[in-house]
């Protein structure tokens, strides 16, 4: 119980870490091109969770595996959220940009609705 915890901890752990790395990088190279990247990396990182063996095929590895692959979710889930938010603000009207920018944050809620 306590290590399928931890499994799900590590991407809570990663998302502060990835919102610096994205941060600064975004800063410097870009914040659409840190968008597409965390995007990205969400998109592989769920794909490899779909595709992993079972314990009883690479054993240790299995769980190892999992693992990283939270880690690289956590990562883009830090980077993604902050972009999508400065996307959104920096192409909104001026009166309408707190609305705008409130949009990314109400997403999760509206596709588990959906």
């Amino acid at each position: 119980m306590l290590a399928s915890f931890a499994t799900f901890s590590v991407a809570f752990a990663a998302r502060s870490l990835g919102g610096i790395v994205f941060g600064h990088f975004g800063d410097r190279v870009g914040g659409m091109k840190m968008l597409v990247i965390s995007l990205v990396m969400m998109g592989l990182g769920t794909v490899v969770i779909g595709l992993l063996p079972t314990y009883h095929q690479i054993g240790v590895g299995a769980p190892a595996l999992l693992v990283v692959a939270r880690f690289v979710q956590g990562l883009a889930v830090g980077g993604e959220w902050g972009g999508a938010v400065l996307m959104a603000v920096e192409h909104a009207p001026p009166q309408r940009r707190a609305f705008y920018g409130s949009w990314p944050q109400a997403g999760v809620p509206a596709g588990l609705v959906l």
